[in-house]
């Protein structure tokens, strides 16, 4: 009998998908899927930039950071610098 797949299952399938695409497009220096945290990811290295990025399918948390860390960088425009200090120290742990 089939089932209709869980939503979980439909996200990690496009993570994979969307991975494999990177790969296969020779966009990313390094590239993985974390299917088995609560949110399922993709890292990956940008290869031309070398920018790290996360991505997520189906949670707008986010969206949501996204917005206060503007809001604050309004208020407060050390804020900016702070957070670069803030990332690039986390990086290197």
């Amino acid at each position: 009998m089939l089932g209709i797949p869980s939503e979980k299952n439909f996200n990690n399938d496009a993570l994979y998908q969307l991975s494999a695409s990177f790969k296969e497009k020779q966009l990313v220096a390094y590239v993985e899927v974390i299917d088995s945290a609560k949110v399922p990811i993709i890292k990956l290295d940008h290869k031309e930039s070398g920018i790290s990025v996360d991505i997520c399918c189906n949670n707008d948390s986010g969206l949501a950071t996204g917005k206060i860390v503007r809001k604050f960088i309004r208020q407060y425009p050390a804020v900016r610098h702070l957070s670069m200090v803030l990332k690039i120290f986390l990086v290197t742990l």
